[in-house]
């Protein structure tokens, strides 16, 4: 396979993580339950809702996280695609550095 072939295997890999780390973070947050406090409650049940509410938020730490992981791979991918193009073209366009390139 082609370093080519390599890069764009690559660069198409990179581009379906960020909204598939996207869609996984959305999910996350879809289940987490609204909070709810029960005043008066009995001991044990006042600590399992705030052990619940310890859980939902982890999971919206977690899905803040997965999102800016998204953002850094949806930038990258940019970057590299304009790297990419920009290295295509430089070697496509004549300059008095470089012979001719012969097809």
């Amino acid at each position: 396979m082609s370093d080519d072939k390599v890069l764009q295997a690559d660069l198409d890999a990179m581009a379906k993580i960020g909204p598939h780390l996207s869609e996984s973070a959305r999910q996350i947050r879809g289940r987490i339950p609204a909070d709810h406090v029960t005043p008066g409650a009995d001991p044990g049940l006042a600590a399992l809702e705030a052990f619940s509410k310890a859980i939902s938020d982890v999971e919206r730490i977690a899905a803040a996280r997965l999102e800016t992981i998204s953002d850094v791979y949806d930038e990258a991918h940019k970057g590299f695609l304009t790297t990419e193009q920009l290295h295509a073209g430089y070697y496509k366009v004549p300059s008095i550095y470089q012979p001719p390139q012969r097809t």
